[in-house]
C-alpha cells in the first residue's frame, strides 16, 4: 500500500482550535497604551473584536500614519525596528 501526500486547508475562526484572546488583548494594550487607551476584557470584547484592522486604527489611531503605526508594531512584536 503507497501512500501520497495530500493537500489540505485549515481554515480557523479564532476560537474554534485556539484561544487567543489573551494574546490579542495584550498586543492591543501594547500597541494603544502610548495612545492613552488600555483595555480590559469587556472593553476588548466591546470595541475591538469584529472589526476589522483598518476601522480599529481609524477609530484609536486615526491621527497616526500607517506607516508609523506599522512601525510601532515591528518593535513591539521583535524588540527592533530592524
Amino acid at each position: 500500500m503507497g501512500t501520497t501526500a495530500g493537500t489540505a486547508l485549515l481554515f480557523d475562526i479564532d476560537g474554534t482550535l485556539a484561544d487567543t484572546d489573551a494574546l490579542h488583548l495584550d498586543a492591543f494594550n501594547r500597541i494603544f497604551a502610548p495612545h492613552g487607551h488600555r483595555f480590559d476584557h469587556a472593553r476588548f470584547a466591546r470595541d475591538l473584536q469584529g472589526f476589522s484592522m483598518a476601522s480599529i486604527r481609524e477609530c484609536f489611531l486615526g491621527a497616526e500614519t500607517a506607516d508609523r503605526q506599522l512601525k510601532r508594531a515591528t518593535i513591539l512584536a521583535v524588540g527592533s525596528c530592524a
